[in-house]
């Protein structure tokens, strides 16, 4: 039967290995190699397409057998390489592996530049990290935003904390409504 395969004297017929596969009747020698872009269970009959979020080279037996690492994804289906694997989009983060799209937003106060594999990366991480004070980051940042003048930004969160205080002008970047001193490059006294 299809699945199996039946070599000179046999008394039964042979389950196709894993990685293998046989759509033809009576086949005695052997079962065909499965193909890069596909997965082929023990006893297969017929090739698979390799899933979404999973690459499938030659001989691939499981469709979960090599999945996207963590930080990538991939949403096309018969891939056959982890190159097809792309770094997960700046602004998302992809969490675990076998991604078929981006897990979702990066979080407001963090911003992430591509590839990153949580949603509030740690400070100083090669794809993003904790808003600096002095900027913000809305929820899907790619990257820090300086606070506009007249505003100040103190706090981590996604938007400006308020005005610059009566009195005080804030220049772009400014973390305090209370700017002290003279030509700083927070703002100066009113």
């Amino acid at each position: 039967p299809v699945g199996t395969f039946c070599p000179s004297g046999s008394s039964s017929a042979t389950l196709c290995p894993v990685g293998t596969y046989n759509p033809t009747p009576g086949e005695g020698v052997a079962c065909a190699t499965c193909p890069a872009g596909y997965y082929c269970p023990l006893g297969a009959s017929n090739i698979t397409a390799c899933p979404m979020g999973y690459y499938c080279p030659t001989s691939t037996h499981s469709a979960f057998q090599f999945p996207c690492p963590p930080g990538t994804y991939n949403n096309r289906t018969h891939r056959t390489a982890q190159s097809a694997c792309i770094a997960c989009d700046a602004g998302s983060y992809c969490a675990g592996d076998g991604n078929p799209n981006p897990t979702g937003l990066c979080t407001a106060g963090f911003y992430c530049s591509g590839g990153s594999l949580e949603a509030a990366p740690a400070d100083n991480a090669t794809y993003g990290g904790r808003c600096p004070r002095g900027s913000f980051c809305p929820e899907g940042s790619t990257q820090p935003r300086p606070c506009d003048g007249g505003l100040y930004c103190a706090s981590a969160d996604g938007l400006p904390d308020g005005e610059c205080a009566a009195g005080y002008f804030c220049i772009q970047g400014s973390f305090t409504p209370t700017p002290t001193g003279q030509n700083n490059t927070f703002g100066l006294i009113g």
